[in-house]
């Protein structure tokens, strides 16, 4: 099969008091703690979507990041990325047949700091009462750099019949090059216009 070339997609995180905007290419989201809500905002079609917490899983993965509830274990190591300091974290996340590794980077030390981790923690405080699990061992900080990549558990399917593994396998070889990787380009603190947070009027949902 012929390998696509990897889709890169830029994000604006801003976050003021309770309220948190991430801009991407064709979405904003806008996550109110008080209000307990994920509001989608797709600019093109003009629509407007709002989702109570929990959300979904690609709303709860962008805004609050994947493997929540995974296992992280230090590594030791630390890199600078974007002029910070990060330490990082390997953690291993198992679903029925497969496992996906993700090696993150977090940083504690950065301009807004304190606003940004108290909004953090807010946020992980309302998703656990909403009923997501989120690890004992979830680093605190700000995520700076994360990759995660798939792979085929194949002791798990010594019990399938030879047609289900070579699906599994096709999957997996699918997934495999379904590789991803997030990281953080600058950090900066900035007064933030007040109607950024407002969601727009005349959007249908």
């Amino acid at each position: 099969g012929s390998a696509q070339a990897p889709h890169a997609e830029q994000f604006t995180l801003m976050v003021q008091g309770k309220k948190e905007k991430i801009v991407g290419d064709n979405q904003a989201i806008v996550t109110d703690l008080e209000a307990k809500t994920f509001s989608l905002i797709y600019p093109t079609p003009k629509v407007l979507k709002q989702l109570p917490f929990p959300g979904d899983p690609p709303t709860l993965a962008i805004v609050a990041g994947p493997a929540l509830d995974a296992d992280y274990k230090k590594t030791g190591n630390t890199r600078t990325i974007a002029g910070y300091s990060c330490d990082e974290y390997v953690a291993t996340v198992s679903s029925r047949y497969t496992a996906t590794t993700v090696s993150s980077c977090f940083a504690t030390s950065f301009p807004g700091a304190a606003e940004f981790n108290a909004f953090r923690q807010g946020l992980l405080n309302k998703l656990g009462e909403a009923g997501v699990k989120v690890s004992a061992s979830l680093p605190e900080g700000i995520l700076m750099a994360q990759e995660s990549s798939t792979r085929l558990e194949e002791e798990k399917l010594t019990d399938l019949s030879p047609a289900v593994v070579r699906r599994l396998r096709r999957q997996a070889m699918r997934t495999a090059s379904n590789f991803t990787k997030i990281e953080v380009k600058k950090i900066e603190v900035k007064d933030i216009p007040s109607d950024t947070f407002q969601l727009p009027s005349g959007y249908s949902d």
